[in-house]
């Protein structure tokens, strides 16, 4: 397999959010001794029963990926992805104010994934939140900010000042919040030219965020 090659697709099962390859694993594995990150694929899909807290996140996130055109966000509840759409809706009728013209569903959700969500997620991976709503992922404490926020009835802030209210509500330990002040120290002493070097890229959060999701013990989900 050389580099550039154009090479037939492999043939891929999928179960749930998992990949099996059926045909093509010396494909996969040159195409991974080169550093190729993607290959053409023909994949068959298993869908899983209704039934089930994994199968039901599964179907929220497949509804939510078909009507937003977002990929790679990892929520672990089904309230999340339905909570999490919601609030790209409301996004895109501030945007329509804003511009005074028609924004579709996807577009809102693309320029809200860019501008709000990636910003909101490198602080949370930053300080290093925990969902207090049982959920694993940087995500999952993202919508636990939005339910905080909906909850919270008349009460006119930015996401930024849910953020720090959720931030200030977890308990932690004197060791934790004499590193946190430092680490704020730290941040606010450094130049704003060196922000765009800690900047984390979308990809990785994904790759966090999969990870964390991954890392505890599924249901069955045929």
């Amino acid at each position: 397999m050389a580099a550039g090659e154009v090479l037939p697709p492999i043939s891929v099962y999928q179960l749930g959010n998992r990949y099996y390859v059926l045909d093509g694993h010396t494909r996969v594995a040159a195409a991974k001794d080169l550093g190729v990150d993607y290959l053409d694929a023909d994949v068959t899909e298993a869908l899983p029963r209704r039934e089930g807290e994994v199968n039901l996140t599964y179907y929220a996130r497949r509804e939510f990926e078909r009507a937003t055109g977002l990929e790679g966000i990892r929520l672990t509840a089904p309230w999340r992805y339905h909570l999490l759409q919601h609030h790209i809706e409301g996004y895109r009728l501030y945007l329509e104010r804003s511009t005074d013209r028609d924004v579709s569903l996807p577009e809102a959700a693309g320029i809200w994934y860019r501008t709000q969500y990636l910003p909101t997620l490198l602080e949370i991976r930053k300080r290093h939140l925990a969902s207090k709503r049982g959920g694993r992922t940087a995500g999952d404490v993202y919508t636990d900010i939005l339910r905080d926020w909906a909850e919270e009835e008349g009460l006119a802030v930015s996401l930024r000042e849910m953020l720090d209210r959720y931030d200030r509500a977890l308990p932690r330990s004197p060791v934790q919040r004499a590193r946190r002040f430092v680490a704020s120290a730290v941040d606010s002493a450094l130049p704003n030219a060196l922000l765009p070097m800690v900047q984390t890229s979308p990809k990785k959060f994904e790759e966090q965020d999969l990870q964390a999701e991954l890392a505890a013990p599924e249901e069955g989900d045929t």
